[in-house]
């Protein structure tokens, strides 16, 4: 993926829209191409330079981002990998349901505290979801250290943690990745990963066995069998698939 990251600031207050440019002007890693304050501006914005990202708020000049993005959708624009910076918390939840496969952050403003580390964590939810992309045969997860590539082959099961995170278990490692599991599922639509419970999903390549008395599946685990449930709605998707 190449560097720095372009992005645009969408903000239809002044004092708030320098301070941000500000902000982000002090992370190498990207670049901000243009700013806007209304609706109209915005979709111009990012028609006219397909940013890969995008820092804004949710109440424009003439609209508000849930009407940029319909737009831009509607025009066939690619929607920019957005992190939603408002002060209307009482979105959040919309934002989330329709609008997560774009928008990657949700911070509150004003960000009086703590700021420049609320900034590194969206920019790096926002290099993670861009690299994802690109991705053709591995998973980029983050870790609370770093950004780590893992290729689907050796990944093996996906397994539901406690507040909304899941475990990734690798023939390396065990990643606790900040995603709940339909999310993640949801943004590897391509990779060979189905789910088979509410808590589990397995890499698809190492099935070995279906028992089909105890309703279980083994998968391949670092030279062994690994016996897992199957829940009862999954079961039948699991046989087509298999």
């Amino acid at each position: 993926m190449p560097f720095p990251i372009s992005c645009v600031i969408i903000e239809d207050e002044p004092a708030w829209r320098r301070k941000l440019h500000e902000q982000l002007s002090q992370f190498s890693e990207l670049k901000v191409v243009g700013e806007a304050e209304s609706l109209d501006e915005a979709f111009t914005l990012i028609e006219t330079h397909h940013p890969q990202a995008a820092f804004m708020d949710i109440k424009l000049v003439g609209g508000t981002a849930f009407q940029l993005m319909d737009r831009l959708e509607n025009r066939k624009i690619p929607i920019p990998t957005t992190v939603m910076i408002t002060g209307f918390p009482e979105y959040a939840l919309e934002v989330l349901n329709k609008y997560r496969k774009h928008v990657v952050k949700f911070l509150p403003k004003p960000m009086l505290e703590n700021w420049c580390e609320k900034l590194r964590d969206a920019i790096d939810t926002v290099t993670v979801d861009l690299m994802q992309k690109e991705a053709k045969d591995y998973f980029v997860i983050r870790t609370p250290e770093s950004i780590v590539k893992v290729p689907f082959a050796e990944t093996a099961w996906l397994e539901v943690a406690p507040k909304g995170k899941i475990y990734l278990v690798s023939d390396k490692d065990e990643f606790l990745v900040n995603q709940t599991l339909a999310s993640f599922l949801e943004a590897h639509p391509h990779a060979p990963v189905q789910q088979i419970s509410r808590n589990f999903a397995i890499n698809t390549c190492r099935i070995q066995r279906v028992l089909t008395v105890t309703r279980e599946v083994a998968i391949e685990y670092r030279g062994e069998e690994k016996i897992i449930g199957i829940g009862d709605s999954f079961y039948s998707a699991l046989m087509n698939s298999f």
